[in-house]
């Protein structure tokens, strides 16, 4: 925290306005924030199911704000972290910044585990949202159905 009182954090600020500045670093970043809010698209769905619950609306509300906080905490913690730790030569994605090391690698690997298991939370409404404009029911047992789902995986 020293860093944020010690004038880092205006040299970081003043970096990001000056004309010189990496605007590319800020996408870059910007790329890798992104992935915490890769599922918003299923509310509906998160949200129909809950439709027994005695507190439909309030359960739901919620659960999104906890989440939402949280993912948004989570970055902004190792945003603010990794920029304490490595000034303005911080890169886009910070991991980029540390040398190789058992303890790195698994972090990787652990955003490449991200990545895949939510892959499905990105699916399902993307085929969903072909299947009905294309006027297929959404019905596994119909033969379109599991044509789509299978030319639309092999596609992606």
């Amino acid at each position: 925290a020293s860093w944020l009182l010690g004038g880092h954090f205006w040299q970081f600020a003043n970096t990001l306005s000056s004309s010189g500045a990496d605007t590319m670093a800020v996408f870059h970043a910007t790329s890798v924030i992104i992935c915490s809010y890769a599922a918003h698209q299923n509310a509906a769905d998160l949200m129909a199911e809950l439709h027994r619950h005695p507190r439909q609306w309030s359960a739901f509300s919620e659960a999104s704000i906890l989440s939402f906080s949280t993912a948004f905490i989570a970055y902004s913690l190792f945003a603010v972290v990794g920029f304490g730790r490595f000034n303005s030569e911080v890169k886009g994605n910070v991991l980029l910044n540390y040398e190789a090391s058992f303890s790195v690698l698994v972090v990787w690997l652990s955003m490449g585990t991200m990545l895949v298991v939510s892959f499905p939370l990105q699916f399902k409404p993307a085929r969903d949202a072909v299947a009905y404009g294309l006027g297929i029911p959404a019905e596994p047992s119909y033969a379109p159905w599991r044509v789509l789902s299978m030319v639309l995986m092999i596609a992606t």
